[in-house]
């Protein structure tokens, strides 16, 4: 076994925070009480992140291989910047109605969120150099140390630079009620409460990259950036010298001839990134909260239906170039989850605990967007599944409880969890239709 390549991060980041909150809470009555709350967040900030990256290529350019080191004549050598900014702005509204009786609480409540992410600058900048003769040694510690790596920032081109922006934003409206009664039965104290709750929730992305190559030479040299670090584990790894995106998108803007711009790998990187995704979810819940002597139960129900419409891209490459062309999906699922604690005190200092509680976890709507990338060329096929099931977890624990003294607390606790429907990436063969043979992944 030997490394096939080593890369070194680094990066920088500037951040700026502006918060504003505040609520009020009005009584009507002694028992009728309304309140609102409000939050708001603005975080902007400026990302750079440095990367070198070195790839020691195929064995048969190796001159030496051990367990510890390796020697190459074909290596290659890559120094890179991905920046961008950022104003990122949420907002939460949280808004309702309290009542409190003897025989009776009730609740209603309003929530609402809206979270905005404008990246308005992005770029990308690599270069890179072939036929290195570089290697590295030290591997069996887990710190390879790399050797004669190229430090001549006069000698690294420009393989590629990219621009764009993105911007997504999301927002969540709920109505909820929750219905509380008190237990009034000989030898038990507790309660009764039910509600539910309705939701929908939308998401949209929209970035768009803009993939340049060079139409001349251009090295790296006038380009660097004052960014650098050497401090890695003890200064045992220098990154070197280092690309500044800013300065080359400043040329780029001065001098847009000295580059071309390649058309189907921005689309590529584009098009298939960008979807609309709109979810609605009802839920109904039932719980009993009592305690009877030294037991004490909580336990209930949860019925949640849900309804997922999407719209994302599909970009097929044809003949060098590419057509795109919208996508719909649409998925919906229905589940039951069930809920359950109950606790034994022997005495003062021991308790004994059980829990049983089923949860779940939805797809997100980056991997539910029906996004597909065609290249006939290759027949293979890119895309993303709005079939999605979402993850389930059946979760099962059992604690023990002992309280030697007032301040001292000993808890012993297992846990058993098991997984539903998890998600992964597969590849398969499509049967039939117009891409029947192809590698769908």
């Amino acid at each position: 076994e030997y490394a096939r390549s080593i890369e070194m991060l680094s990066g920088k980041t500037t951040r700026d925070n502006y918060s504003l909150s505040g609520g009020l809470d009005f009584k009507l009555t002694d028992q009728i009480e309304t309140y609102f709350q409000a939050n708001y967040d603005n975080f902007q900030y400026t990302a750079l992140n440095y990367g070198l990256r070195l790839d020691y290529g195929s064995e048969d350019a190796f001159t030496s291989i051990t367990r510890d080191s390796l020697q190459t004549t074909n290596g290659t050598v890559s120094r890179y910047d991905d920046d961008h900014d950022a104003d990122i702005t949420e907002l939460q509204i949280n808004t309702g109605l309290r009542y409190v009786g003897d025989n009776l609480e009730l609740e209603l409540r309003a929530l609402h969120e809206d979270h905005t992410n404008d990246d308005p600058y992005a770029s990308i900048s690599r270069f890179r150099i072939t036929g290195q003769d570089i290697g590295y040694s030290g591997l069996e510690s887990g710190y390879p140390q790399p050797t004669n790596v190229n430090a001549d920032s006069s000698e690294f081109p420009i393989t590629s630079f990219e621009e764009g922006e993105k911007t997504e934003e999301s927002s969540s409206t709920a109505l909820a009620i929750d219905l509380k009664i008190p237990l009034r039965l000989k030898g038990i104290q507790g309660f009764l409460k039910t509600g539910g709750k309705l939701s929908a929730n939308e998401r949209t992305q929209a970035p768009v990259f803009r993939i340049h190559s060079p139409t001349n030479i251009l090295i790296m040299d006038p380009y660097l950036s004052r960014f650098s670090r050497s401090d890695f584990l003890g200064n045992r790894y220098d990154q070197g010298p280092l690309p500044d995106s800013r300065a080359i998108f400043e040329t780029f803007e001065t001098s847009p001839s000295l580059f071309a711009k390649d058309e189907t790998n921005s689309a590529l990187k584009s098009i298939p990134s960008q979807y609309d995704a709109s979810e609605d979810i009802s839920a109904a819940y039932l719980m009993l909260n009592s305690e009877i002597g030294a037991w004490r139960f909580l336990g209930g129900f949860r019925f949640e239906t849900t309804s997922l419409k999407t719209t994302g891209n599909e970009v097929a490459l044809i003949n060098g170039g590419y057509e795109s062309a919208e996508l719909k999906g649409q998925n919906s699922y229905d589940n039951l989850f069930m809920n359950f604690h109950s606790a034994y005190r022997f005495n003062e200092k021991l308790s004994l605990i059980a829990s049983f509680t089923q949860t779940i976890k939805r797809p997100s709507y980056a991997s539910t967007a029906p996004y597909r990338v065609v290249n006939n060329s290759e027949n293979e096929i890119n895309q993303g599944n709005p079939d999605l099931n979402p993850t389930l977890y059946d979760n099962f624990g059992l604690s023990v409880d002992y309280k030697p003294s007032e301040n001292q607390l000993l808890t012993v606790e297992t846990f058993y969890r098991t997984v539903e429907d998890t998600q992964y990436n597969r590849e398969s063969r499509s049967s039939g239709g117009l891409y029947d043979g192809f590698l769908v992944y």
